[in-house]
Protein backbone atom coordinates (compact mmCIF):
# COMPACT_ATOMS: atom_id res chain seq x y z
CA UNK A 1 0.00 0.00 0.00
CA UNK A 2 2.78 2.36 0.85
CA UNK A 3 4.74 1.70 -2.29
CA UNK A 4 1.63 2.22 -4.32
CA UNK A 5 1.06 5.59 -2.49
CA UNK A 6 4.30 6.98 -3.05
CA UNK A 7 3.87 6.26 -6.75
CA UNK A 8 0.64 7.75 -7.03
CA UNK A 9 1.89 11.08 -4.82
CA UNK A 10 4.99 11.35 -7.21
CA UNK A 11 2.60 10.79 -10.06
CA UNK A 12 -0.06 14.00 -9.26
CA UNK A 13 2.46 15.94 -7.79
CA UNK A 14 4.83 15.78 -11.33
CA UNK A 15 2.40 14.30 -13.77
CA UNK A 16 4.63 15.17 -16.38
CA UNK A 17 7.59 13.79 -14.86
CA UNK A 18 6.98 9.93 -14.62
CA UNK A 19 10.16 9.37 -14.46
CA UNK A 20 9.98 11.08 -10.75
CA UNK A 21 7.47 8.48 -9.67
CA UNK A 22 8.96 5.59 -10.69
CA UNK A 23 12.48 6.51 -9.00
CA UNK A 24 10.23 7.82 -5.47
CA UNK A 25 8.38 4.15 -5.70
CA UNK A 26 11.90 2.15 -6.43
CA UNK A 27 13.77 4.00 -3.58
CA UNK A 28 11.18 3.21 -1.08
CA UNK A 29 10.69 -0.08 -2.17
CA UNK A 30 14.36 -1.12 -2.62
CA UNK A 31 15.39 0.51 0.59
CA UNK A 32 17.14 -2.21 2.82
CA UNK A 33 15.87 -1.25 6.20
CA UNK A 34 12.43 -0.23 5.07
CA UNK A 35 11.96 -3.61 3.69
CA UNK A 36 13.17 -4.87 7.24
CA UNK A 37 10.78 -2.65 9.08
CA UNK A 38 8.17 -4.12 7.12
CA UNK A 39 9.40 -7.42 7.60
CA UNK A 40 8.77 -6.98 11.34
CA UNK A 41 5.42 -7.70 13.55
CA UNK A 42 5.39 -3.55 14.16
CA UNK A 43 2.69 -0.53 14.45
CA UNK A 44 5.30 1.10 12.13
CA UNK A 45 4.13 -0.03 8.31
CA UNK A 46 0.18 0.51 9.85
CA UNK A 47 1.51 3.95 10.49
CA UNK A 48 3.82 4.87 7.25
CA UNK A 49 1.13 3.35 5.08
CA UNK A 50 -1.80 5.73 6.93
CA UNK A 51 0.63 8.63 6.79
CA UNK A 52 0.85 7.77 3.47
CA UNK A 53 -2.36 8.23 2.70
CA UNK A 54 -2.60 11.60 4.59
CA UNK A 55 0.20 12.93 2.55
CA UNK A 56 -1.41 11.86 -1.04
CA UNK A 57 -4.77 13.37 0.09
CA UNK A 58 -2.45 16.61 1.12
CA UNK A 59 -1.24 17.13 -2.23
CA UNK A 60 -4.06 16.49 -3.99
CA UNK A 61 -5.57 19.17 -2.38
CA UNK A 62 -2.58 21.49 -3.32
CA UNK A 63 -1.68 19.84 -6.99
CA UNK A 64 -5.46 18.74 -8.51
CA UNK A 65 -5.89 17.34 -11.34
CA UNK A 66 -6.48 19.84 -14.30
CA UNK A 67 -10.31 19.78 -14.91
CA UNK A 68 -10.72 19.68 -11.13
CA UNK A 69 -9.00 23.14 -10.79
CA UNK A 70 -12.69 24.56 -12.44
CA UNK A 71 -15.08 24.16 -10.09
CA UNK A 72 -15.24 22.56 -6.32
CA UNK A 73 -18.45 20.26 -5.45
CA UNK A 74 -20.27 22.52 -2.91
CA UNK A 75 -19.58 19.87 0.09
CA UNK A 76 -15.90 19.75 -0.60
CA UNK A 77 -15.19 20.81 2.78
CA UNK A 78 -16.98 18.27 4.51
CA UNK A 79 -15.38 15.34 2.94
CA UNK A 80 -11.65 16.65 2.88
CA UNK A 81 -12.01 17.59 6.65
CA UNK A 82 -13.50 13.96 6.90
CA UNK A 83 -11.04 12.03 4.70
CA UNK A 84 -8.15 13.87 6.73
CA UNK A 85 -9.55 13.38 10.00
CA UNK A 86 -10.02 9.82 9.71
CA UNK A 87 -6.65 8.96 8.42
CA UNK A 88 -5.18 11.40 11.38
CA UNK A 89 -7.52 9.65 14.31
CA UNK A 90 -6.23 6.34 12.83
CA UNK A 91 -3.07 7.42 12.88
CA UNK A 92 -2.95 8.56 16.35
CA UNK A 93 -4.41 5.06 17.51
CA UNK A 94 -1.94 3.29 15.67
CA UNK A 95 1.16 4.80 17.70
CA UNK A 96 1.81 8.27 19.05
CA UNK A 97 4.36 9.74 17.12
CA UNK A 98 1.83 10.11 14.37
CA UNK A 99 1.57 13.12 16.53
CA UNK A 100 4.23 14.56 14.78
CA UNK A 101 2.23 14.68 11.66
CA UNK A 102 -1.01 16.55 13.39
CA UNK A 103 0.20 19.78 11.53
CA UNK A 104 -0.15 18.83 8.22
CA UNK A 105 -3.47 18.67 7.17
CA UNK A 106 -4.25 22.36 8.64
CA UNK A 107 -1.05 23.33 6.32
CA UNK A 108 -2.29 21.64 3.22
CA UNK A 109 -5.69 23.05 3.34
CA UNK A 110 -4.50 26.53 4.30
CA UNK A 111 -2.76 26.76 1.15
CA UNK A 112 -5.04 24.20 -1.30
CA UNK A 113 -6.04 25.53 -4.37
CA UNK A 114 -9.79 26.07 -5.51
CA UNK A 115 -11.08 25.59 -2.24
CA UNK A 116 -13.56 28.57 -0.82
CA UNK A 117 -12.47 30.30 2.80
CA UNK A 118 -15.71 28.78 4.02
CA UNK A 119 -14.93 25.13 2.84
CA UNK A 120 -11.33 25.88 4.01
CA UNK A 121 -13.06 26.78 7.50
CA UNK A 122 -15.36 23.69 7.31
CA UNK A 123 -12.37 21.61 6.76
CA UNK A 124 -9.98 22.74 9.49
CA UNK A 125 -12.63 22.51 11.45
CA UNK A 126 -14.10 18.65 11.13
CA UNK A 127 -10.36 17.38 10.71
CA UNK A 128 -9.05 17.91 14.55
CA UNK A 129 -12.93 16.80 15.55
CA UNK A 130 -13.27 13.73 13.64
CA UNK A 131 -9.36 12.64 14.74
CA UNK A 132 -10.21 13.47 18.21
CA UNK A 133 -13.36 11.04 17.94
CA UNK A 134 -11.49 8.32 16.67
CA UNK A 135 -8.39 8.52 18.64
CA UNK A 136 -9.55 10.82 21.83
CA UNK A 137 -10.09 7.69 24.05
CA UNK A 138 -6.38 6.34 24.06
CA UNK A 139 -5.17 9.84 25.32
CA UNK A 140 -8.24 9.76 27.96
CA UNK A 141 -6.95 6.35 29.13
CA UNK A 142 -3.08 6.76 29.30
CA UNK A 143 -3.91 10.45 31.27
CA UNK A 144 -5.84 8.26 33.80
CA UNK A 145 -3.74 4.97 33.87
CA UNK A 146 -0.14 6.86 33.20
CA UNK A 147 -1.27 10.26 34.99
CA UNK A 148 -0.40 11.80 31.72
CA UNK A 149 -1.77 11.27 28.05
CA UNK A 150 1.26 10.21 26.57
CA UNK A 151 2.54 8.03 28.99
CA UNK A 152 6.15 9.72 28.96
CA UNK A 153 7.03 8.14 32.39
CA UNK A 154 6.61 5.13 31.58
CA UNK A 155 8.16 4.85 28.32
CA UNK A 156 11.44 6.38 29.75
CA UNK A 157 11.69 3.57 32.40
CA UNK A 158 11.53 0.80 29.75
CA UNK A 159 13.11 2.46 26.58
CA UNK A 160 15.22 5.73 27.26
CA UNK A 161 18.96 4.05 26.98
CA UNK A 162 22.14 6.60 26.45
CA UNK A 163 21.72 10.35 27.47
CA UNK A 164 21.93 12.77 24.40
CA UNK A 165 23.99 16.01 25.38
CA UNK A 166 22.38 18.85 23.01
CA UNK A 167 25.00 20.98 23.95
CA UNK A 168 28.14 18.95 22.40
CA UNK A 169 28.79 18.37 18.78
CA UNK A 170 29.68 14.70 19.69
CA UNK A 171 26.64 13.91 20.91
CA UNK A 172 24.92 15.75 17.55
CA UNK A 173 27.72 14.11 15.35
CA UNK A 174 26.92 10.24 16.79
CA UNK A 175 23.18 10.80 16.61
CA UNK A 176 22.85 11.94 13.05
CA UNK A 177 25.30 9.22 12.15
CA UNK A 178 23.11 6.80 13.76
CA UNK A 179 20.36 8.20 11.93
CA UNK A 180 22.35 7.70 8.73
CA UNK A 181 22.70 4.27 9.12
CA UNK A 182 19.41 3.16 10.26
CA UNK A 183 18.00 5.12 7.44
CA UNK A 184 19.12 2.35 5.23
CA UNK A 185 20.98 -0.28 6.97
CA UNK A 186 21.04 -1.27 10.75
CA UNK A 187 19.22 -4.46 11.52
CA UNK A 188 18.37 -6.32 14.18
CA UNK A 189 17.92 -3.71 17.24
CA UNK A 190 20.38 -1.34 15.68
CA UNK A 191 23.31 -4.43 15.96
CA UNK A 192 23.94 -5.46 12.87
CA UNK A 193 25.23 -2.66 10.67
CA UNK A 194 26.44 -3.07 7.03
CA UNK A 195 30.20 -1.45 6.28
CA UNK A 196 30.71 1.94 6.69
CA UNK A 197 31.72 1.85 2.97
CA UNK A 198 27.68 1.90 2.36
CA UNK A 199 27.06 4.59 4.46
CA UNK A 200 29.59 6.73 3.04
CA UNK A 201 28.07 5.93 -0.43
CA UNK A 202 24.16 6.86 1.17
CA UNK A 203 25.59 9.94 2.58
CA UNK A 204 27.50 10.85 -1.19
CA UNK A 205 23.88 10.39 -2.73
CA UNK A 206 22.03 12.33 -0.29
CA UNK A 207 24.55 15.38 -1.15
CA UNK A 208 23.93 14.55 -4.77
CA UNK A 209 20.41 14.85 -4.48
CA UNK A 210 20.30 18.16 -2.33
CA UNK A 211 22.71 19.62 -5.45
CA UNK A 212 20.20 18.52 -7.51
CA UNK A 213 17.37 19.81 -5.59
CA UNK A 214 18.68 22.95 -5.81
CA UNK A 215 19.81 22.72 -9.32
CA UNK A 216 15.69 22.10 -9.87
CA UNK A 217 14.55 25.21 -8.62
CA UNK A 218 17.41 26.67 -11.14
CA UNK A 219 15.89 24.88 -14.31
CA UNK A 220 11.66 25.93 -12.99
CA UNK A 221 10.79 22.37 -12.23
CA UNK A 222 8.75 24.24 -9.26
CA UNK A 223 7.52 26.51 -11.12
CA UNK A 224 4.06 26.90 -10.22
CA UNK A 225 4.82 24.65 -7.24
CA UNK A 226 5.28 26.13 -4.23
CA UNK A 227 2.44 24.84 -2.47
CA UNK A 228 3.77 21.60 -3.19
CA UNK A 229 7.23 22.14 -2.20
CA UNK A 230 5.12 23.78 1.04
CA UNK A 231 3.58 20.50 2.20
CA UNK A 232 6.39 18.21 1.22
CA UNK A 233 8.82 20.17 2.89
CA UNK A 234 6.28 20.78 6.12
CA UNK A 235 6.24 16.64 6.49
CA UNK A 236 9.88 16.32 6.17
CA UNK A 237 10.79 18.96 8.28
CA UNK A 238 7.64 17.71 11.11
CA UNK A 239 9.28 13.99 11.03
CA UNK A 240 12.60 15.42 11.33
CA UNK A 241 11.68 17.85 14.28
CA UNK A 242 9.74 14.50 16.03
CA UNK A 243 12.72 12.98 15.79
CA UNK A 244 14.99 15.27 17.67
CA UNK A 245 12.56 15.77 20.28
CA UNK A 246 12.25 12.52 20.75
CA UNK A 247 16.59 12.28 21.27
CA UNK A 248 15.62 15.16 24.01
CA UNK A 249 12.73 13.05 25.86
CA UNK A 250 14.06 9.40 25.30
CA UNK A 251 18.06 10.07 24.79
CA UNK A 252 20.33 8.24 22.55
CA UNK A 253 17.92 5.19 21.01
CA UNK A 254 15.74 8.52 19.48
CA UNK A 255 18.05 8.40 16.61
CA UNK A 256 16.24 5.94 14.39
CA UNK A 257 15.99 5.63 10.66
CA UNK A 258 12.20 4.44 11.25
CA UNK A 259 10.74 7.37 12.80
CA UNK A 260 11.44 9.09 9.22
CA UNK A 261 9.72 6.54 7.48
CA UNK A 262 6.10 8.01 7.91
CA UNK A 263 7.43 11.09 5.66
CA UNK A 264 9.11 8.50 2.93
CA UNK A 265 6.63 9.42 0.34
CA UNK A 266 8.08 13.36 0.60
CA UNK A 267 11.67 11.80 1.06
CA UNK A 268 11.67 9.53 -1.55
CA UNK A 269 10.14 12.17 -4.03
CA UNK A 270 13.06 14.80 -3.14
CA UNK A 271 15.61 12.20 -3.52
CA UNK A 272 13.81 10.92 -7.11
CA UNK A 273 13.71 14.56 -8.06
CA UNK A 274 17.28 16.07 -6.86
CA UNK A 275 18.94 12.99 -8.44
CA UNK A 276 16.83 13.25 -11.64
CA UNK A 277 18.19 16.80 -11.76
CA UNK A 278 22.05 16.08 -10.98
CA UNK A 279 22.71 13.60 -13.40
CA UNK A 280 20.86 11.85 -16.46
CA UNK A 281 17.41 11.78 -14.94
CA UNK A 282 16.56 8.24 -16.15
CA UNK A 283 20.03 6.51 -16.27
CA UNK A 284 20.86 7.56 -12.63
CA UNK A 285 17.48 6.03 -11.23
CA UNK A 286 17.68 3.15 -12.82
CA UNK A 287 21.31 2.84 -11.66
CA UNK A 288 20.15 3.91 -8.05
CA UNK A 289 17.35 1.21 -8.01
CA UNK A 290 19.56 -1.30 -9.81
CA UNK A 291 22.11 -0.95 -6.82
CA UNK A 292 19.79 -0.48 -3.83
CA UNK A 293 18.10 -4.33 -5.25
CA UNK A 294 21.43 -5.73 -5.14
CA UNK A 295 21.96 -4.23 -1.80
CA UNK A 296 18.54 -5.65 -0.41
CA UNK A 297 19.03 -9.04 -1.53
Amino acid sequence: ATITLVYLTARRAFPARPWVALGAAAIAAFNPQFIFAHALVSNDPLLIALTSGLLFVCVALVAPRQHERRERPHDAGWWVGISLGLLLGLMLITKQSALLFAPLPCIAIAVSRGMSRRHKLVSLLLTPAVALLISGWWFIRNARLYGDPLGLAVFREAFATGAFDPATWTSWRAGLWNLLRSSWGMFGWLTLPLPDGAYRAFATMLALALIGLVASISRGWWAEQGRLAIVLGSAIALAGAWTVAFAFTAGAVAWQGRFLFPAITAFAIALALGLGAALPAHSALTTLAGLLFVLAI
